[in-house]
């Protein structure tokens, strides 16, 4: 079993422009929405690049490099895996194509703080994880996910980057995580 931190690919393509959306207004908490149904409409969007040969068409036009956007096609292919984790799929339009964002409604308490490479706040909240690494439990992970600990990044199964990879779905790219179960100590001190 494989883990994938699930982000926009290096290439470059046009970006969501959010200028003025209800949905910016909803970034505040990441997308997350603490795990309960937005139930709305967003709207509709346009594309927006400072590069002046930027495309636009991907399959994965990634909302500041972390939420999850996917193309009619991908939502296709990828519909088995959505369907089996808890995912809201919220259409929207860009410039008159049918998009879909992914409001990823699960998060997980799978993260190995201890091997994870994690920075702080002087109070103690979670400022930025730069290495994620799982606990063996992850395996029982559904096909899309967060952590508990941080909802910026969306985590996917290997059997999703597989068929990404195999149906050729650009505008991804996909980081392997770590799985590392705790030391004899951590387990007797937690």
């Amino acid at each position: 079993m494989k883990i994938y931190k699930f982000t926009e690919s290096d290439c470059n393509f046009k970006s969501i422009n959010l200028e003025g959306s209800k949905l910016l207004e909803k970034l505040d908490d990441n997308l997350f929405n603490g795990g309960s149904p937005f139930h709305e409409d967003f709207g509709h969007f346009a594309w927006v690049s400072d590069q002046p040969d930027a495309i636009n068409n991907c399959d994965f036009p990634f909302i500041s490099g972390y939420i999850p956007v996917i193309s009619e096609r991908a939502l296709t292919i990828l519909k088995p895996f959505i369907d089996k984790s808890n995912i809201e799929v919220l259409p929207i339009k860009v410039e008159g194509e049918k998009y879909y964002l992914l409001h990823i409604m699960h998060s997980s308490p799978c993260l190995n703080i201890k091997a994870s490479a994690i920075s702080y706040f002087m109070n103690g909240g979670i400022k930025q994880i730069k290495d994620y690494v799982f606990l063996p439990s992850v395996e029982k992970e559904q096909f899309f996910f967060m952590v508990d600990q941080l909802h910026t990044h969306v985590f996917v199964r290997e059997e999703v980057a597989s068929i990404i990879e195999k149906e050729h779905l650009i505008g991804a790219k996909f980081e392997e995580c770590k799985i590392k179960d705790l030391s004899f100590f951590d387990k007797l001190f937690t």
